[in-house]
């Protein structure tokens, strides 16, 4: 469709179209003030923002003129980064280190068990807890992992039917303590054997309470000992989760096509250890407690042994990366 076409003023001699366009002009003067003067609150408001924005540079800047580190900051580089890498901290003396050689890398402790089912079967991820060699349904075990006067059971026990062991796991006498059932807790009777009412480190107390099951373990030599709690129905990936808790210090990794766990430990160094109780062991199919291995190296001819691969020496930082 085409646009018509239109002729102004030939009757009457008046451009009309042009006089309309001018008195619209005129009447758009306000509009275009209103936008100009936007336009220039817009530049106003662009260049407070580039001034804010440099004050807070400014402000920065003066804040971290408090901290001496910025003044010493040091700089350090290592000759094979592959190797061995290094920070400098500020109070770094101007020292040349020389890492001679690393016998070997610190490591976690690691395991790989096959658990097998009562029937001597495979697990899968489904499988029941309850199904599993050497588990009892409520079994209980208390380690006392420091001395002191208390330890702290479940509520309501048969008192007759708790176990006491010592250290090397002899048999204690339950006539030596008193158990409150109202609160758990179990104190040491200070006419007896134990000075001042003080049970020694090293005591276990085994009981059964309720229905879920229980797995005790240490994942550190120098650590305490520590449990997971798992429901009467739970299942091998229960286990799995708990295991990888934040608290347990392991991880831990199921493959279920062989029904194999991989566990470590998060932590690396001889202290490190998968020791887990005996029944426990027995349930995971666990022979022995594996432990980690502590990092060995030489520094300026120095022999040197560190739990972990980074270490800290005249306020360097320095972590062993391979030791080929």
């Amino acid at each position: 469709m085409t646009s018509p076409i239109r002729f102004g003023g030939l009757a009457s001699g008046i451009d009309t179209d042009t006089i309309i366009k001018q008195l619209m002009q005129v009447e758009r003067v306000p509009v275009d003030k209103l936008e100009q003067k936007k336009q220039t609150t817009e530049w106003k408001r662009d260049a407070y923002r580039e001034i804010n924005r440099s004050l807070m540079t400014l402000r920065n800047s003066a804040v971290d003129l408090m901290f001496s580190r910025n003044f010493y900051a040091k700089t350090s580089s290592s000759s094979d980064e592959s190797r061995v890498s290094v920070v400098a901290g500020p109070s770094s003396g101007n020292t040349a280190i020389r890492i001679e050689s690393v016998e070997n890398l610190a490591t976690a402790a690691s395991t790989v068990v096959e658990p097998l089912t009562k029937t001597n079967l495979p697990i899968a991820a489904t499988t029941k807890i309850s199904e599993l060699k050497g588990l009892v349904a409520g079994q209980k075990r208390v380690h006392q992992d420091t001395d002191g006067k208390e330890m702290l059971l479940a509520k309501g026990l048969d008192f007759s039917t708790v176990v006491l062991k010592d250290k090397d796991g002899n048999t204690l006498i339950n006539a030596d303590f008193t158990y409150d059932a109202v609160t758990g807790k179990l104190t040491a009777n200070e006419l007896t054997k134990y000075p001042e009412g003080v049970i020694p480190q090293g005591v276990v107390a085994e009981y059964t309470s309720g229905t879920g099951y229980e797995l005790g373990f240490k994942s550190s030599a120098t650590g305490p000992h520590k449990k997971i709690e798992l429901a009467a129905d739970a299942t091998v990936q229960d286990l799995i989760s708990q295991l990888n808790g934040k608290d347990t210090g392991l991880s831990a990794f199921f493959e279920p096509s062989t029904g194999k766990i991989s566990i470590s430990t998060k932590e690396t160094g001889q202290s490190a250890t998968i020791d887990f109780d005996a029944e426990s062991r027995t349930a995971l199919g666990l022979s022995s407690a594996p432990t980690g291995v502590d990092a060995n190296f030489k520094i300026n001819g120095i022999d040197v042994t560190r739990s972990s691969n980074t270490v800290t020496f005249d306020n360097m930082t320095i972590t062993l990366e391979r030791c080929e």
